[in-house]
């Protein structure tokens, strides 16, 4: 049963990550042009070096971790799209009604993962290439391969929507993190078992615990909350309908909203260390590029529910332009957080005067609004489009600011 059953779920997911790569193959193309170096080839020799980092003796437990929890995080974001793909679609469906025994299940699985997890594994075998001596020290071979095991926990969890066995991963890695860092002795091959025992343990509670899609539909709801949403519902009905619909796709509303969260403070820390010299203008405009086109993503994630409503809306008595103008102003919204972070240490080092600041803000947020006719008319030439609107306004920032 094991040899059709992952024939059919492999041909389903070759077909939707063909679909998937054809959908996106802008950004494809855009990360080539960035990254500096080989396209594709350098991603290959980066993630080989990052975890070659990760198993040397250098760095002290707290670095490892940070390292290894990277890594991991990684791994849960390579997989998050492929979720669909990794399902096996309706056929799965079908195929829970067949005397499968759980064996054969979780071998089709492990394979599945495997397949979806090629560059990883790519990424893996050139680091494992690179470690010295493996023969007679084989502790950082069997520190990758346990790291290994713990990403894919991670993965099998996200991919099962048990994101409540995520932090069991921490002890692990803190145990493998520790084991690194201790000298050669029989406590890091120790530390590495409790390293196994927690994946282990991780991937027992992915199995068993509670699907939080399954809770009881009568549970009470705190009465904060609950007030919360009354009030929005009378005062801005607009703005629940907005909150709900980003709610429905947590994962990737929070990863746009924490990568311009990130990008803001790292642009704020260099703008501080380098005391706005030539190099800075470059640092700001490129921030705020980058977090409209990281924000602009949800101008899709808005807008596609409504269009598979848009005969009723249509019967409904709102202006043309109504949702438009909520979408905007919503995400205008959003784009305060990073404002506020890059503007502060400028407002607050005197670098820039405060009408330059204040025309470079409303630019910026001018920007953002424009970032909507492309995202949702531009098909599939969306990215592109958005991206030479950017590359025309960054260099006319960049002329403005520019001491």
């Amino acid at each position: 049963m094991y040899v059709p059953l992952v024939t059919l779920r492999l041909r389903w997911y070759a077909r939707t990550s063909g679909h998937l790569l054809l959908r996106h193959w802008q950004w494809i193309l855009l990360a080539c042009i960035i990254v500096p170096g080989i396209p594709v080839v350098s991603l290959f020799l980066d993630g080989a070096m990052l975890m070659q980092a990760s198993v040397s003796p250098g760095p002290d437990p707290l670095q490892h971790m940070l390292i290894m929890t990277g890594l991991e995080g990684a791994a849960v974001l390579w997989i998050l799209p492929q979720r669909q793909a990794m399902s096996g679609g309706p056929f799965s469906t079908w195929a829970t009604t067949l005397p499968i025994t759980h064996r054969t299940q979780t071998c089709v699985e492990a394979t599945l993962l495997a397949a979806a997890n090629s560059p990883f594994l790519l990424i893996t075998a050139l680091a494992v290439a690179g470690l010295p001596d493996t023969q007679h020290n084989p502790y950082p071979l069997c520190s990758v391969l346990v790291m290994l095991a713990l990403a894919a926990v991670a993965q099998n969890a996200v991919l099962n929507r048990q994101t409540r066995a995520l932090p069991g991963i921490l002890p692990g890695n803190a145990a493998l993190a520790m084991g690194l860092a201790t000298p050669v002795s029989p406590i890091r091959w120790l530390l590495l078992t409790l390293a196994i025992a927690s994946a282990a343990a991780t991937l027992f509670l992915s199995r068993h615990v509670r699907n939080p899609e399954q809770r009881s539909p009568n549970r009470r709801k705190s009465p904060f909350f609950s007030a919360g949403t009354a009030l929005l519902a009378s005062r801005a009905p607009a703005l629940l309908i907005q909150c709900k619909t980003l709610a429905e796709h947590p994962g990737p509303a929070l990863l746009r909203i924490i990568a311009t969260l990130a990008l803001a403070t790292g642009a704020a820390r260099l703008i501080s260390i380098f005391s706005f010299d030539s190099r800075s203008p470059l640092v700001l405009v490129l921030a705020m590029t980058a977090n409209c086109l990281l924000l602009a993503g949800l101008y899709r994630l808005l807008y596609a529910p409504r269009h598979a409503m848009r005969d009723y809306l249509s019967a409904l008595p709102l202006p043309r332009y109504y949702w438009p103008m909520r979408d905007i102003l919503f995400m205008l919204m959003l784009n305060t957080l990073p404002l506020a972070i890059l503007s502060t240490p400028l407002i607050i080092q005197g670098h820039l005067s405060l009408i330059t600041l204040a025309a470079l803000i409303a630019a910026w947020q001018i920007l953002l609004a424009l970032l909507r006719w492309p995202v949702i008319h531009g098909g599939r030439r969306s990215l592109l489009c958005g991206a030479l609107l950017s590359l025309v306004w960054s260099g006319a920032a960049l002329a403005a600011v520019s001491p």
